[in-house]
């Protein structure tokens, strides 16, 4: 008994350990939940996530452990949820992601909101403005019963 229980507990953390190479990991069903690289320790390459029925989840790209380039999440249905570009493991630049039920569509710098950002809740756009920093600064237009109304929008 007192062999046994070291060798489980090797076991069950050898068994969550991430090895060199490619790695995969498997729904109950025999789909495949995740797929990805390990390299020198760190995530490289593209990642593959999927929901059970075997759809694509999110993907995208790994360097040195850290999400670089374009990344894309999807709803089980298929429909994309959001997509942005990394720079170094942070949004930066371009990206579209739908929070509160509304896509909202702008510009990431280093993780923060910058610049100009569209809100839509279907196909027509409801709300925007400038964000500076991650902050919602300026004038800002909302459309409220048809008319577009101007919002001052300060700290």
């Amino acid at each position: 008994m007192k062999l046994l229980i070291p060798f489980l507990i090797f076991c069950s953390s050898f068994s969550f350990a991430q090895k060199e190479g490619d790695n995969l990991s498997l729904f109950d069903n025999g789909e495949t939940s995740v797929y990805f690289y390990i390299h020198e320790g760190l995530k490289e390459g593209w990642w593959k996530e999927f929901y059970s029925d075997g759809q694509i989840k999110k993907q995208g790209e790994f360097q040195n452990n850290q999400k670089q380039g374009w990344w894309r999440c999807y709803k089980e249905n298929g429909e994309m949820e959001s997509e942005g570009h990394y720079v170094d493991g942070q949004k930066d630049g371009y990206c579209c992601v739908t929070e509160n039920g509304m896509l909202a569509k702008g510009h990431f710098s280093s993780d923060q909101r910058e610049d100009w950002w569209e809100f839509y809740p279907n196909k027509e756009m409801v709300k925007a403005g400038y964000y500076f920093k991650g902050v919602a600064l300026g004038q800002w237009g909302e459309k409220v019963d048809g008319k577009w109304l101007l919002i001052e929008m300060s700290e």
